[in-house]
């Protein structure tokens, strides 16, 4: 197993977990908007057949059954903002259904009456898991890093090995598909692109070292189907070239 694989899969456990801890946190929060909302939901009539409550860890969703499914004509969210205390908004949709208008009416009561208890014990939940979701989220965060960095330093290796073997004498050979239109093209510039590159080799750079000199060996079949080979000579941009490689890495001749 390679270095990379194995912190990935130290990364996923701790992705892992951290989602548990999150879940976690989040049901606790749902459960407590559910006991402060309830309760006064009911008291004043608000709960009945066809009409509910919907709950997750940061809103509260009354819902309405109308011709078969249920609608849903206001929300109360409560919302925290980095570096900022929390806070609840109410949104209704306006109605002329008078009894849609009467329920939207009975859950703002509710909705200000619970209001301030419910930010508060949101805010209490929230920083009771703070430190440890925080600790869990560092570890993730750190170790994404480590697997970036280790990525790049691998991709510079391997970009400095193919640029060695482009050097050499024999340069990179490609096994090309049949079809046509799946095989790589080079460009050499920006309004000329070559394709049937079955060789490809560096001979030299310019002297800012942003293109490359290259000879490209092409083959083709001829009207009889023998082949035919073209070896030519271009100056070629490095990234050029860095982007063909990239396509045509999976027909490289073994």
């Amino acid at each position: 197993m390679t270095a990379i694989a194995q912190l990935e899969l130290v990364r996923n456990e701790k992705e892992e977990a951290l989602k548990l801890l999150t879940d976690k946190r989040d049901m606790e929060m749902e459960a407590a908007l559910k006991s402060l909302f309830e309760g006064p939901a009911n008291e004043i009539g608000l709960i009945q057949e066809g009409v509910e409550l919907e709950f997750t860890e940061s809103r509260v969703s009354l819902k309405v059954a109308k011709e078969g499914y249920f609608r849903n004509p206001a929300d109360v969210r409560f919302q925290k903002w980095y570096g900022e205390p929390m806070q609840f908004e109410f949104s209704g949709y306006s109605t002329s259904d008078v009894v849609s208008a009467i329920l939207i009416g009975k859950f703002a009561q509710v909705a200000e009456k619970v209001s301030d208890k419910a930010v508060e014990t949101l805010e209490g939940i929230k920083n009771a898991h703070k430190e440890i979701l925080v600790a869990a989220n560092n570890e993730v965060r750190e170790l994404n890093r480590a697997i970036r960095e280790l990525e790049r330093a691998v991709a510079a290796k391997e970009k400095e090995q193919t640029l060695e073997k482009l050097k050499s004498a024999e340069g990179i050979s490609f096994d090309l598909p049949e079809d046509y239109w799946k095989q790589p093209k080079l460009t050499i510039r920006f309004d000329c692109e070559v394709n049937n590159v079955t060789n490809l080799k560096v001979v030299g750079q310019t002297a800012s070292g942003k293109s490359l000199k290259v000879e490209i060996t092409q083959k083709w079949l001829d009207i009889n189907g023998n082949e035919r080979f073209n070896v030519r000579k271009e100056t070629v941009r490095a990234t050029n070239v860095e982007k063909f490689l990239k396509e045509a890495n999976k027909y490289v001749a073994a």
